[in-house]
């Protein structure tokens, strides 16, 4: 495991051999499955709200590629995310 910040370990992935061609629109939900993506994001210290919004909505917006999002991919992200708010606290797991 690579270290990452103060006190913060990440585990490397598998690298995943590609099945799209160059050009082709990438879905996060296509490369890695919900429990995956939940264990990864828990190590990482990434919020639930945002670990929901990938699941519902196959992206990760980040301000480092939000520039790059439709207002309509930006607008289906915030909803997501008030969807997640919307339901309360969650007991830990």
């Amino acid at each position: 495991m690579g270290k990452v910040g103060r006190n913060k370990r990440v585990r490397h992935l598998p690298a995943v051999r590609p099945t799209k061609q160059p050009g082709d629109e990438i879905n996060a939900k296509e490369v890695f499955s919900e429990i995956e993506i939940e264990k990864v994001a828990v190590e990482a210290g990434i919020a639930p709200e945002r670990v929901y919004a990938v699941r519902q909505t196959g992206m990760m917006v980040t301000e480092a590629n939000m520039d790059h999002c439709s207002k309509k991919e930006l607008a289906e992200w915030n909803a997501a995310i008030e969807e997640y708010r919307a339901q309360g606290p969650k007991p830990p797991a």
